[in-house]
């Protein structure tokens, strides 16, 4: 048979589909299939992705095959699949990098071990793009390089009519030294289908020749010849073409710039146009989109919107991944927000597709090329979004807003840090405890030790605009026992004892929480329960064990890993019996059984209890922890880089919260770290701190409000909703009331 072939001047590219190891019966009947809409728990994470929120998933780590993995693809099977590619090996450059390819099979939750698909003995694979066409038929496209630099590559490919269960042997795609491929064909109005390539020049591996030019291939519909069109040049070059199909005759491309890879002040995405349909384009001209001289990716929705993700950036930094969309055909984008914004790393590569059902999936690399990231979201998370600010503009804040979740005149509502929170979107749930007022003096909580305090919930599906209180506790759930309050147990209901679990929990479920509740503030054993409806039912309590400690006393703060793999922070017991000292454990089994990992700091002389814990990647994490020791009280951070096996001391965030006051700190979707707390001193107020650069600095004190009447103010929960403002619950007094009421503070953090 004949391979892909080039004419001596290399411009016509014929081929035949080869048919080694292939069985058509398989291509007949994924054509038969009906495209299924991906299951929400394709994401193995903890909070999912609903109409307005943005998703990410780690699919690929250092520690699966290949440490280095670059250029991601993805694309959706006619049989409902996610099928994924990357090329992988010892380095960017090494001789031992090839092309991987891993399945998310149908309302699967967990990708396929990598398998290699494509290897060329003693070269370098690199850039693979998967891409189902109309008829079933999946290419699989990638370079090989034959030389010291990229421009000595040539494009080869690969075919699978079993929706990538099996491939042909490997042909030429091109046989013109420095012709490469990044992005996926797309199949135009007519048929035909047009593949964005490029023809890389120089050899130095710093910088990209001012004469690279970006063009297409076409294959006309029945027949397999590819034939290229004209090529764009541009001021400063151009590379990895990315292009829709707005009408029948005008497309509009947008490509990467060429020159070198540091600060570039002139430095933008390049756009060319076409008005015959994708036969001829126009020089490229510099677009309005930043462009650090990284890839980008530019695809058409299904109702006819365009969206474009790339590094809003021109310092030369892959940081942040910006989401655009136009609804107006390229004429503007109004519609801005940065998925990803993680100073110091980078989100790279980036390639969308939109699926059946709607979602949009954005594939990238981070964290020097070892890691494969997902994001999932809908369309809405973008136009809903505040407008994205590049990554040089100034902090800002709104006014924040203070709305009543539980205020009832000679109540006492307190401690939502004791219980825990839980979001979806713009649903959320926060745990606290309620009870009568009595004013026992200006040192002691004033709730009535001798009547009921119940530990109820409270539910708003607005973003925290409202709120309505249930009442798990009278349904036989989460009652909690008698030193895990400072009332009494309410008479008609009673905590039941702690069983072991059996194990098979789904931390990943899309309607997934949990909650760690204590015995007693000093030893004792813990419990856990878990719900899979939003916290509407619960399964529990489930025993916790000692893990060699002397007690255990368990507020909520867990990490999901997987499915069946959780690191949950707790506090032990100190020598003396008292509190405590916080530790981390581990299930691997669904929650089984649990190992101990690690104590996090040496044991205090007074207190180091209430950890606040966030991943910043794949193997650091950063938690917060309440300290005390004699009269003086702080927020201390704790930071491992090596998956939580040991924990350093980073540094002292606040170094004073008066009477003492626990940490509640989350990663906020731009990347920052985002900790609030109460200070038990005048003005008795809430306050907040952010940092860009994982814990390392952090900001001025942000007064979220300082108009407290006393020290039962703090313990707070935080969440971030899908428009970017942080929601803060936490419990009050205010200067004019008795009452302690629990509120929610609504409040912008500004853009980073």
């Amino acid at each position: 048979m004949r391979r892909y072939i080039g004419s001596s001047r290399g411009r016509l590219f014929k081929c035949e589909i080869p048919l080694r190891g292939l069985c058509l019966g398989f291509l007949l009947t994924a054509y038969m299939q009906v495209c299924a809409t991906i299951a929400e728990d394709h994401l193995t994470i903890a909070s999912q992705a609903k109409t307005s929120d943005i998703a990410i998933e780690r699919i690929f780590g250092p520690e699966h095959p290949d440490r280095y993995k670059h250029p991601a693809s993805i694309t959706e099977l006619a049989n409902g699949d996610l099928y994924l590619t990357y090329y992988g090996g010892s380095g960017e450059y090494g001789e031992d990098t090839w092309v991987r390819g891993s399945r998310l099979a149908k309302g699967k939750t967990e990708w396929t071990k990598p398998e290699i698909i494509a290897d060329t003995p003693f070269r370098s694979d690199g850039n693979p793009v998967i891409w189902q066409a109309p008829d079933g038929l999946v290419w699989l496209f990638y370079v090989v390089r034959y030389g010291e630099t990229w421009s000595n590559s040539r494009i080869k490919f690969k075919v699978s009519r079993d929706n990538a269960q099996t491939w042909s042997d490997s042909d030429m795609l091109t046989w013109d030294e420095g012709t490469m491929v990044r992005g996926r064909p797309i199949a135009l109005h007519n048929g035909d289908y047009l593949l964005g390539v490029y023809h890389e020049t120089g050899n130095d591996r710093e910088e990209v020749g001012k004469d690279t030019t970006s063009f297409f291939l076409r294959k006309k519909k029945g027949e397999n010849e590819w034939k290229p069109t004209n090529h764009v040049r541009s001021r400063i070059g151009n590379l990895q073409p990315s292009m829709v199909q707005i009408t029948d005759d005008y497309l509009v491309a947008y490509s990467r710039r060429g020159g070198g890879y540091g600060p570039l002040a002139d430095g933008f995405l390049v756009r060319s146009e076409s008005h015959d349909g994708g036969h001829t384009w126009s020089e490229g001209k510099d677009s309005t989109f930043p462009n650090p001289n990284s890839a980008a990716d530019f695809i058409k929705l299904a109702n006819g919107h365009l969206l474009l993700v790339y590094n809003d950036n021109k310092q030369g930094e892959r940081m942040p991944l910006t989401v655009t969309i136009s609804t107006d055909n390229d004429k503007s984008y109004p519609h801005r927000c940065n998925i990803v914004n993680k100073p110091g790393d980078t989100a790279a590569y980036p390639v969308a597709i939109q699926t059946q059902d709607g979602k949009i999936h954005v594939i990238y690399t981070s964290e020097s090329r070892t890691v494969i990231n997902h994001a999932v979201f809908d369309e809405s998370a973008i136009i809903e979004a505040p407008k994205a600010s590049p990554a040089t503009s100034e902090k800002s804040s709104a006014v924040p807003r203070h709305i009543p979740v539980f205020d009832v005149d000679k109540r006492f509502g307190g401690w939502p840090a004791n219980h825990g929170i839980w979001s979806w979107g713009n649903e959320i749930v926060v745990g606290f405890g309620i009870g009568d007022y009595k004013n026992l003096g200006p040192d002691r909580h004033a709730i009535d030790r001798e009547r009921p305090e119940e530990h109820v919930l409270a539910r708003s599906k607005d973003g925290g605009e409202t709120w309505t209180l249930e009442y798990p506790g009278r349904q036989g759930m989460l009652v909690g026992t008698k030193g895990m309050r400072h009332g009494i147990v309410p008479p008609d209901q009673k905590e039941l004892a702690p069983t072991d679990c059996p194990g098979g929990i789904d931390f990943t479920h899309p309607d997934f929480a949990m909650t760690a509740r204590m015995a007693d503030k000093d030893t004792g054993e813990s419990r856990f329960y878990y719900s899979y409806d939003r916290a509407r039912t619960w399964k529990g309590p489930f025993r916790l064990p000692l893990f060699g400690q002397k007690g255990i006393m368990a507020r909520t703060d867990y990490i999901v890993n997987g499915k069946q793999d959780c690191l949950m922070f707790l506090t032990a017991a100190k020598a003396d019996n008292q509190e405590g000292r916080p530790i981390c454990v581990r299930t691997t089994d669904g929650g089984k059984s649990w190992s101990f990992v690690s104590h996090i700091g040496p044991e205090p002389k007074g207190y180091s209890i209430m950890p606040s814990t966030a991943r910043l990647s794949a193997t650091e994490l950063l938690t917060t922890v309440r300290c005390r020791e004699g009269d003086r009280s702080w927020i201390d951070a704790y930071v491992s880089r090596d998956d939580a096996a040991s924990w350093n001391f980073l540094n002292r965030p606040e170094p004073d919260t008066g009477e003492g006051n626990p940490p509640a700190m989350i990663l906020l979707r731009d990347g920052r770290l985002c900790l609030t707390y109460g200070v038990r001193k005048a003005p008795f107020s809430m306050e907040a701190r952010l940092s860009s650069d994982h814990g390392v600095t952090w900001s001025k004190p942000i007064v979220v409000r300082d108009d407290g009447g006393g020290r039962d103010i703090g313990y707070p929960r935080s969440v971030q909703r899908p428009d970017g403002k942080v929601v803060t619950l936490y419990y009050f007094t205010s200067k004019t009331d008795v009452d302690r009421t629990i509120q929610a503070t609504i409040w912008d953090p500004g853009a980073n």
